[in-house]
C-alpha cells in the first residue's frame, strides 16, 4: 500500500509543540491503522538542524530547497494573528511563510 508524504518544515525559532503536535498525530493514525500511512519528514532551510524556541535541537530530513521527492501534504507551522482582521464575505487574505526561511514571495 502506497505511503502519504507529509512533509514538516521547521525553522529556528519554531515552536516544538507546533511541530510535534503534527507529527505524533500522524505517527499515532499509523499506530491504529491509517491507510494508507502517512511518511513524515523534517524539512529545514539547508537541511540543517534547527533550534526550536525551547533551545531544544531538532535533526532535518533533509534541505527544504532540495527536496525532490514528491510531497502530499506541506505542514508551516507558525502563529497568525488574526485578532483584528476582521474578515468580509469576498475577502482574500495571504498568509506569508516565517522570514526564518528566507523564502522569496514568488517561491524558491
Amino acid at each position: 500500500m502506497a505511503e502519504r508524504l507529509v512533509a514538516v518544515v521547521g525553522y529556528a525559532g519554531a515552536e516544538l509543540l507546533d511541530i510535534a503536535c503534527v507529527t505524533s498525530t500522524l505517527v499515532l493514525a499509523n499506530r491504529v491503522g491509517a491507510a494508507p500511512p502517512y511518511r513524515v519528514v523534517l524539512l529545514t532551510p539547508g537541511g540543517r538542524p534547527v533550534a526550536c524556541d525551547s533551545g531544544l535541537t531538532l535533526a532535518s530530513h533533509g534541505s527544504l530547497q532540495r527536496w525532490v521527492e514528491p510531497v502530499d501534504t506541506v505542514v508551516v507551522t507558525g502563529r497568525w494573528d488574526a485578532a483584528a482582521a476582521e474578515p468580509r464575505p469576498g475577502d482574500v487574505f495571504t498568509i506569508g511563510l516565517p522570514r526564518e526561511l528566507n523564502i522569496p514571495a514568488n517561491g524558491p
